[in-house]
């Protein structure tokens, strides 16, 4: 997750859950406790299936960890999160992943909390895998997932609870939590985020208020740096030998990129190109492109693309984040390098869907899971719906570029979807596009690429 307003990993994102509470007294011969019940309505896309039992298990497994803090802290009272109604699916009625502030607006004017298939911004962009939820501060509605890619199941169904309440939190005006880096509320999240500190108990229990916060915030992966005093890392990684290896490091979730101890394999750069083409690596090469964005050459470009315009058989989420990440990441070297737009005009080419529909090759509906493969793979709707995404993510990377060619390039696009004859909702979302591609270019040119993401 991610403060909001700032450029990081779509950070200020919507919250959905519809919540509703109940205030109980105890007998009056025993000490007052307030037992206060969060209800949550949730839904789904049609192609991401949650039960009314596992929404029971996720929260009683969320009730579990709010338990225990009240354990810890008597200001808790007794929290507990219930089901209100019956889960229910939605195809059309809401966006099936927030790539926008359109989607967002869509999914946070619904007081339900949404299962969606990714998210790629939330308040601004993501630089490697997505959020794993996303919420405004202080609102209803938020989003989740149900998978990050290229972690296991397991991880995945024990960050379920955590990510939930999270995201809960958000909603009822917490932001994050910068001092504690096993808060439920940090800024990054990880299995062992369960701790609340009075002030959130307080706001759990709906006893107080906090005060003004920022807009909205994401559910992130817990950065490797968290909690760390960031000069004592640098001492120890001075010595080699301490230090994670670039295949250590590549397999760590990553929502928030650290882009500092990215920086810090520099000298295995070849290694990294070589692992972004490995089979081997392929549920983490999101984070192999993140880091050559960070630590990538003019030589590097070329190997992106190679990756970019590969044919991808039995796609899956993973596949998809990775090539987000890349066309991000070559926007970040070609701002970093001066570099000029011919270097990088496959980010061009890539802002049309045909491009990736051309190379995603989808799996037919009677296909069974391969056994090589861990993630799902994709059908030819989710393949379609993740080109419209990658196309977007390659306007976003070639405007990151801040080349001044491009920023023509945007502006005569901006004339052209002016005068076209569209429908109005196709030309508003393109609008939105451009107008965000040129704050890009914008913040890119004058703060540098890595800004953006910070």
């Amino acid at each position: 997750m991610t403060g909001g307003g700032r450029l990081v990993f779509l950070s200020a994102t919507p919250a959905v859950l519809m919540l509703s509470t109940s205030l109980c007294l105890a007998q009056a011969e025993a000490p007052a406790i307030t037992a206060y019940i969060h209800n949550i309505c949730v839904k789904h896309f049609h192609s991401i299936p949650i039960t009314d039992s596992e929404v029971d298990d996720i929260l009683a497994r969320a009730t579990a960890i709010l338990a225990q803090a009240g354990q810890n802290n008597a200001a808790c009272g007794d929290l507990s999160l219930k089901r209100r109604d019956s889960v229910t699916s939605f195809t059309s009625e809401f966006p099936e992943r927030i790539r926008d502030e359109l989607d967002f607006t869509q999914i946070k004017q619904d007081p339900c909390l949404k299962v969606v298939k990714r998210i790629l911004w939330c308040g601004t962009l993501l630089q490697s895998g997505g959020a794993l939820g996303c919420a405004p501060v202080s609102g209803t509605g938020f989003a989740v997932v149900r998978r990050y890619p290229g972690m296991p199941d397991a991880w995945n169904t024990s960050m379920e609870p955590i990510t939930w309440l999270h995201e809960l939190g958000h909603t009822l005006g917490l932001s994050h939590n910068d001092v504690d880096s096993l808060a439920l509320m940090a800024a990054g999240i990880d299995v062992g985020n369960r701790v609340l500190n009075g002030p959130e108990c307080r706001v759990f229990a709906g006893t107080s208020v906090p005060a003004a916060a920022p807009l909205a915030a994401q559910a992130a992966i817990l950065p490797a740096e968290a909690g760390i005093d960031l000069t004592q890392v640098e001492k120890r990684d001075r010595d080699k030998a301490t230090r994670p290896s670039l295949q250590e490091f590549i397999r760590r979730p990553h929502s928030r990129f650290p882009q500092e101890e990215a920086a810090r394999y520099a000298g295995e750069k070849l290694l990294a190109e070589q692992l972004l083409m490995d089979p081997k690596y392929r549920n983490f090469a999101n984070n192999i492109a993140a880091t050559l964005g960070v630590i990538g050459t003019r030589d590097t470009i070329p190997v992106l693309e190679q990756f970019l315009k590969s044919e991808v058989h039995r796609p899956t989420e993973a596949d998809i984040t990775a090539r987000s990440a890349a066309t991000l990441a070559i926007g970040v070297i070609a701002n970093r390098l001066g570099l000029p737009v011919d270097d990088f005009r496959v980010l061009r080419e890539a802002q049309n869907t045909d491009f990736w529909l051309d190379r995603l090759e989808p799996t037919p509906p009677s296909t069974n899971q391969p056994p090589d493969l861990s993630e799902p793979v994709l059908d030819a709707a989710d393949v379609e719906s993740a080109s419209e995404d990658l196309a977007v993510q390659a306007y976003r990377g070639y405007a990151i570029s801040g080349a001044p060619e491009v920023l023509e390039e945007i502006k005569k696009d901006e004339l052209e979807n002016d005068s076209a004859a569209i429908p109005e909702p196709t030309k508003k979302r393109n609008a939105l596009a451009i107008e965000e591609a040129i704050e890009l270019h914008r913040m890119s040119k004058t703060l540098g690429a890595s800004s953006v993401f910070k």
